[in-house]
């Protein structure tokens, strides 16, 4: 539906999701590997609210297929450690969660809930990356949305996440998500 110079809805579908439907098929069109693997389908069908959802990694495979997008944030991890170290962490209720375009994963989070006498229950996001090539695109927003449903859901009464004092982009985009920057956090490397 077009309202003046206000596009707001296309068959149900947000604008920004017909936008970038149209990009994408623009620039997927001159691949004949892309041409061949979709032939026939419904370009809307591709970027679905379905082929965009979000779920929990529960699987060897679906942890694997998150390693891409969380290197992007951990580069020190190597490939074939992940999965392991990610089923070590679960031991301790951390879980990893991921957003999906075309059956890829191109943001995840990782995070766990906790309980302390300065915030009670609360979700800590651990990890919160998207891919480079993916960013700007509501990805973050909406991965962040549902941690903060999942935290709603788990009787969680704050929702925390830290970041490096160098990823300036990030900290403006939690601002904007309606994050506050309340505290410094220290380190110290121990060694054994």
């Amino acid at each position: 539906m077009i309202t003046g110079t206000r596009r707001v809805r296309l068959n149900g579908k947000p604008m920004w999701l017909v936008d970038r439907i149209v990009s994408l098929a623009h620039n997927l069109a001159k691949d004949r590997i892309f041409r061949g693997a979709f032939l026939g389908k419904n370009l809307l069908q591709l970027f679905s609210a379905d082929a965009m959802k979000i779920s929990l990694a529960s699987t060897d495979a679906e942890i694997a297929a998150c390693y891409p997008v969380i290197r992007e944030l951990r580069p020190h991890l190597p490939e074939g450690t992940f999965v392991a170290r990610v089923r070590s962490q679960q031991q301790y209720g951390y879980l990893l969660a991921y957003r999906q375009e075309m059956d890829m994963p191109v943001a995840a989070a990782g995070f766990r809930i906790g309980q302390s006498l300065s915030w009670g229950r609360y979700l800590y996001v651990d990890d919160l990356v998207t891919l480079p090539t993916h960013r700007s695109q509501g990805h973050g927003a909406a991965l962040l949305s549902w941690l903060e449903s999942f935290a709603v859901e788990h009787n969680c009464e704050q929702l925390h996440l830290g970041s490096g004092f160098q990823r300036k982009d990030a900290h403006r985009f939690y601002e904007r998500e309606g994050f506050e920057s309340v505290a410094y956090h220290f380190h110290k490397v121990l060694v054994p």
